[in-house]
């Protein structure tokens, strides 16, 4: 998978997924880009579109910054969504 293009889904491996996503990172022509870890499980289920796919994100107090979203830092690079369907089985 290191050497297409394609989005990778890791569900079930005997290895730790985060460490199957970094190998696939480091063998890859993105090994020079940055790596956006998120774990998705810790962002409440009518957050996740909205912390994940904005491109940037308005701070919702006056002590906290705006920030870039995962999806522009890691334009180019690997995007690592753990967790992704965690919140999903909660509505089921």
């Amino acid at each position: 998978m290191a050497s297409t293009n394609a989005n990778v889904l890791i569900l079930e491996n005997p290895a730790p997924k985060e460490l199957v996503g970094a190998a696939i990172h480091e063998r890859s022509q993105r090994r020079d880009r940055p790596v956006v870890k998120v774990n998705c499980a810790s962002i409440p289920k009518e957050l996740v579109r909205e912390r994940i796919l904005r491109p940037r994100q308005k701070a919702r107090s006056r002590s906290l910054r705006d920030r870039i979203g995962p999806i522009t830092t890691g334009d180019g690079g690997t995007i690592f969504l753990d967790d992704f369907f965690s919140w999903r089985k909660e509505t089921h």
